[in-house]
């Protein structure tokens, strides 16, 4: 397995945002699985990667994690649709 550099849940978020600029939507969504077994995700951290999804082209994608936000409990705000 794979080992995370992060320590922190913003560390995280930093590092699926690089990610996602680098059109690698792989290593974002690995990386955001290491968040979810480190950390609980917030609105933020579920942004963050409907981000990627979108950057790198994939509607699917970030419709996939708008829906594990909702199973999840977490509440959507006005980023999340933008």
């Amino acid at each position: 397995a794979k080992r995370w550099p992060c320590t922190s849940l913003e560390a995280y978020h930093a590092f699926i945002d690089v990610a996602a600029a680098q059109q690698d939507l792989s290593t974002a969504e690995a990386a955001f699985q290491a968040l979810k077994e480190a950390f609980k995700p917030t609105v933020i951290s579920y942004n963050i990667l409907i981000l990627a999804c979108c950057r790198c082209g994939n509607l699917p994608a970030a419709q996939h994690w708008r829906s594990q936000m909702a199973r999840n409990a977490i509440e959507p705000n006005e980023v999340t649709y933008k």
